[in-house]
């Protein structure tokens, strides 16, 4: 049992503990009434944003924590009843009627203590990379640069945990290089070696240390030269200057093979869903899905740079958002409703509305049960197909997710 402390009590944090302490099966209920106001929400997002989450050790306990209670001044909520309250109001299917409620609730969602609160409902799945991803780019602070790599040490390398000795006064490089060492996925790998660069910089060793530390560890692994690693893609700059041949020819035609009308049908992203693993063929060319993520994370790192005139190169399209939510999907409650966030956008293509809906039932009914055979039924009217379907799902968290899908009037 972890006892974390938040600190003394303001914005409305007692109020915010009184909500998140709620028994499951009321939370609904009273979200629904005129009683959860504006500014209750506000002390939930306030309470949800307190520095303390974002603290990398804090990260490492309550991960690494069977059970933990969070206390503020004088209250205090468990473990089960803020992993509940969280996931109920990242489900929050009622219609939301005004900007400012739905900023409260986006807040809530997105907030520091849901993205704890989900990497450890989600831990047993979570890969190195997606770890990384979360220290990095959630901007989790440390007191020191260590407790970057003894928090990934702790998280990450089930089998070195015992023989974890943390000494502050131990070159970083050394550390880093002992982390590298540990892990039990190959960190020189496309889709590790990125996030792995970005943290060597932000413990402070520089680009090119943190180049040699992964080069060398590819060495020991692999035993030869190789594709040795160069960082390109992971620093902007040095990506911009080594690929002379990025220009707008090549721009313009990465975002056409991502808006090919193929990625936008329904059923190719259904497929996608449910494929453990896939490749992507067009023409005589193939690449395999960890290689197109990390292609996309490159260029989108590098389209981050205004100057460049590539600014915004990679859009949302059902494709690419796709892909960046299967690797790096910490804010969606389940992954029915990542597919969901999905299928809602505006230029998701479908042939006709059932496609849509048989898309939506067989992704809950795998999420939920396991696989069931589908058999479409075309000359079935579309309101009779959603019922059924809605019928088929109504005991499952996957009803209120079809409803904030389809809507109530469709």
């Amino acid at each position: 049992m972890v006892l974390s402390w938040l600190g003394l009590p303001q914005d409305g944090s007692d109020d915010a503990l009184r909500i998140l302490s709620m028994p499951s099966e009321q939370l609904p209920q009273f979200m629904a009434t005129d009683g959860f106001t504006d500014q209750l929400r506000d002390a939930i997002v306030s309470f949800c944003e307190r520095t303390y989450w974002r603290r990398v050790w804090i990260l490492q306990e309550l991960i690494l924590a069977q059970k933990y209670v969070v206390m503020c001044g004088a209250g205090s909520v468990t473990s089960e009843s803020l992993d509940g309250a969280l996931a109920c109001f990242s489900q929050q299917a009622q219609p939301i009627d005004t900007r400012k409620a739905r900023e409260s609730y986006q807040g809530i969602v997105t907030s520091a203590a849901n993205e704890i609160v989900l990497s450890k409902r989600l831990a047993s799945f979570c890969t190195l990379s997606r770890w990384l991803r979360l220290c990095l780019e959630a901007n989790y602070q440390a007191t020191v640069p260590h407790d970057y790599l003894y928090a990934l040490f702790s998280i990450s390398s089930d089998n070195v945990k015992a023989s974890i000795e943390v000494r502050y006064n131990k070159p970083i490089a050394d550390i880093y290089r002992q982390l590298l060492e540990s892990l039990v996925e190959d960190p020189t790998s496309r889709l590790n070696r990125d996030w792995l660069l970005g943290l060597s910089q932000k413990m402070g060793l520089s680009h090119q240390e943190g180049i040699a530390l992964l080069n060398s560890e590819y060495l020991r692994r692999h035993g030869d030269l190789g594709e040795l690693f160069t960082g390109v893609g992971s620093e902007p700059e040095a990506l911009e200057s080594t690929t002379a041949s990025f220009d707008s020819r090549t721009r313009d035609a990465i975002l056409a093979f991502f808006k090919r009308s193929y990625s936008k049908r329904v059923w190719i992203l259904q497929e996608l869903f449910l494929s453990q693993k896939y490749i992507v063929i067009c023409g005589s060319k193939i690449i395999t899905d960890d290689d197109l993520h990390a292609g996309i994370n490159a260029i989108k790192v590098f389209s981050k740079l205004s100057a460049s005139g590539h600014a915004g190169l990679i859009k949302k399209t059902p494709a690419v958002w796709h892909i960046h939510t299967k690797f790096f999907g910490f804010h969606w409650f389940n992954d029915l409703s990542r597919f969901s966030s999905v299928c809602s956008q505006e230029d998701v293509e479908a042939t006709e509305p059932r496609d849509r809906i048989y898309a939506f039932l067989s992704v809950s009914w795998d999420c939920a049960n396991g696989l069931l055979t589908i058999m479409p039924d075309y000359d079935k009217p579309v309101r009779t197909i959603l019922y059924g379907t809605m019928k088929l799902l109504a005991s499952s968290n996957a009803f209120a997710i079809g409803v904030a899908t389809f809507g109530t009037s469709r």
